[in-house]
């Protein structure tokens, strides 16, 4: 399967893209930018399998309204931006899956789900 992973350099995007590479899948991790175009989106999705989102700014900031802002927009413009893209394709992914989490780790102890 082609799995397209929007977040793939985070926590749970790493440990996913491990996951379904050594379970044999072609695993593309995609960064959406302000900039990044619906076409070259599309052209990401076009065929894939599966599309995981997982994009968002770390909630670990001070909150002022900028910061919320770009906290916003990392979450809901990008996922804005890969529907607008999948209903572009011509193969859409066959399955879209979409989440935004916020978590607390000790910064010195390195976590996993047993934690």
């Amino acid at each position: 399967m082609k799995i397209v992973i929007v977040g793939a350099s985070g926590f749970v995007g790493t440990s996913l893209r491990d996951f379904f590479e050594m379970s044999g899948h072609t695993v593309v991790g995609v960064k959406i930018r302000k900039d990044t175009s619906i076409n070259s989106l599309t052209e990401e999705l076009e065929d894939c399998d599966v599309l995981i989102n997982l994009a968002g700014l770390s909630i670990f900031g001070r909150w002022d309204g900028t910061y919320k802002e770009m906290l916003y927009t990392s979450r809901i413009d990008t996922t804005r931006k890969l529907i607008e893209a999948m209903e572009a394709c011509e193969n859409r992914p066959r399955r879209f899956i979409s989440t935004s989490a916020v978590g607390i780790y000790v910064n010195d102890v390195v976590s996993d789900e047993e934690s």
